[in-house]
């Protein structure tokens, strides 16, 4: 069952890494990557499915494991940077993602809210007048470090940093089979 877990925790990392142009996982990262499983279960015991998110320290010698209550773990050359635990979340954590100096990050919620910790910088949030067709799945820290991407239910990708939101498309043009 572990593994089950922590190949979940891969298989979505990798998949929003595509989705946004991100290569995968290489050298000490991989090795950061591989050591998830051991991370999970050295855990406190509850519920597997709680663990939501696994964001890598840019030096690939750490991470955090994010749960749905917004409790963060840090592991490696990870500091703890502060969560959300012992509030009331209107929405379930599904997501983190790291800032580019590795001394802050992202978790959002289903509904796309993004909470900052750290040095991350502070996210306008959805545009205004969007509405989401379903709840975010995922997310992914942007390429300048500056803002994320967020990754609906149905496919759109939700770019959001300090100072744009945008999205691309809101809702989603549907491509035709076969073209990727």
């Amino acid at each position: 069952m572990m593994g089950g877990v922590s190949s979940r925790f891969l298989t979505a990392a990798a998949l929003i890494a595509a989705l946004v142009g991100v290569p995968g996982p290489t050298g000490a990262a991989q090795a950061t990557a591989a050591t998830a499983a051991t991370a999970v279960a050295a855990l406190p015991r509850r519920s597997v499915t709680d663990r939501v998110a696994l964001a890598a320290t840019p030096s690939g010698h750490g991470y955090w494991i994010a749960d749905a209550n917004g409790t963060v773990i840090p592991f490696g050359d990870a500091s703890r940077l502060g969560d959300l635990s012992g509030g009331r979340l209107a929405q379930p954590v599904v997501a983190m993602a790291a800032d580019a100096s590795g001394n802050g990050y992202w978790l959002t919620d289903a509904a796309g809210t993004v909470h900052t910790f750290g040095d991350a910088p502070v996210l306008s949030g959805l545009p205004a007048g969007v509405a989401l067709n379903g709840p975010i799945l995922g997310m992914a820290a942007t390429h300048s470090g500056g803002g994320c991407w967020l990754l609906g239910s149905d496919g759109a990708r939700l770019e959001v940093s300090g100072s744009i939101s945008r999205s691309s498309p809101w809702p989603p043009r549907r491509r035709a089979t076969g073209t990727g």
